[in-house]
């Protein structure tokens, strides 16, 4: 059996970043982060976060993680 395509619960830009989101099971939440205002190529951050947190707090802490990972992988 095929699996189920998730629903995004978000598919936009914040903070100058492109943000897909959705529900994975009842335990978390998969924020994808891509650098930029388009989805193009692989995402910079792919973060799975617990969903008692929310989508909103999950998506900003994803953002958070991204722009510090992306940093680090700079030599900034």
């Amino acid at each position: 059996m095929a699996r189920k395509q998730p629903k995004c619960l978000v598919n936009e830009v914040r903070d100058g970043h492109f943000i897909r989101a959705w529900k994975e099971g009842r335990q978390e939440i998969v924020v994808q982060v891509w650098e930029g205002t388009e989805p193009t190529g692989e995402p910079a951050g792919d973060w799975a976060m617990p969903a008692l947190l929310g989508v909103t707090a999950c998506i900003a802490q994803a953002i958070l993680q991204t722009k510090d990972d992306l940093k680090q992988k700079s030599g900034r």
